[in-house]
């Protein structure tokens, strides 16, 4: 398992590598001082890009993170399909 630092070096290295991000940023538990840090945290990352159809096509940048168990898109999910099927454009 990699440390902390391992992970944090991970994700900077990748968002500095790649023009596509210009800026990532932490939430979570990681980011609150008054909970105590456990095996079990995990981090909670953002990457703001210029680009966002680039990285929801294709999904082999994830890679460098390392190994998938189990992978989650809000986007193919049947309630967020039915969602976007419903929103109205206003112009």
């Amino acid at each position: 398992m990699r440390s902390e630092e391992q992970v944090y070096n991970t994700i900077l290295n990748f968002a500095k590598a790649d023009e596509r991000i210009p800026m990532v940023t932490l939430e979570g538990s990681r980011t609150n001082m008054k909970i105590l840090p456990d095996d079990f945290q995990d981090f909670d990352i953002t990457f703001f890009v210029t680009d966002m159809k680039s990285f929801i096509t294709d999904d082999e940048w994830l890679n460098v993170f390392g190994e998938r168990l189990i992978m989650q898109k809000p986007e193919d999910m049947e309630l967020s399909q039915k969602l976007q099927l419903t929103q109205i454009n206003p112009f």
